[in-house]
């Protein structure tokens, strides 16, 4: 008896040409978001931080909550590097994103600063930790590095461009036009 193979799903794939031309926009909208992102400023650093699970009161985190605490820590960062002029005259410039880790458990903020003219990379630094530290949502993992390339944008739109902050994204021209 002559048996047909038929194909099982895991040896069939129908592909109807619509993924390739999904993913490959998004590939080509990605390389734009990086582009656009790396011409916005002399980007100096490149920073991670962890942030808690759940409140004291063990209601879990929220998206809400990851923005305004990178809104609180770029405010935090600004005012310590300019003072008063912080409010209104000068920003820090900053790409902000956010990531839920792989398995949605891990909420995290990656960070992309440029470093006041005239600062030290080391103060700079040292002012970005100890304002994470009294930051209540950061937790105690956290990594500054410096910027080498536009590899470490690459990361940040990886995690879709749907997380980016687009609302706390500072270009420096905006931060040195006062």
């Amino acid at each position: 008896m002559n048996r047909v193979r038929t194909p099982t799903p895991s040896r069939f794939r129908y592909s109807s040409g619509r993924e390739y031309f999904f993913s490959r926009s998004i590939r080509e909208i990605d390389a734009t978001a990086v582009r656009w992102l790396d011409g916005l400023a002399p980007w100096t650093h490149a920073y991670t931080a962890s942030c808690k699970r759940q409140s004291q009161r063990h209601l879990p985190i929220t998206t809400d909550i990851l923005i305004d605490t990178a809104r609180h820590l770029i405010r935090r960062v600004s005012l310590r590097c300019h003072g008063r002029r912080a409010r209104r005259e000068r920003l820090i410039p900053v790409v902000v994103t956010f990531g839920w880790g792989r398995y949605g458990d891990n909420p995290h903020l990656h960070f992309c600063f440029s470093c006041p003219a005239g600062m030290p990379f080391d103060a700079f630094s040292s002012i970005l930790d100890e304002e994470a530290r009294k930051t209540f949502w950061i937790d105690r993992q956290r990594c500054i590095k410096g910027y080498q390339d536009a590899g470490w944008l690459e990361y940040l739109v990886e995690h879709g461009t749907a997380n980016l902050i687009v609302s706390l994204i500072t270009p420096s021209s905006f931060a040195s036009s006062q």
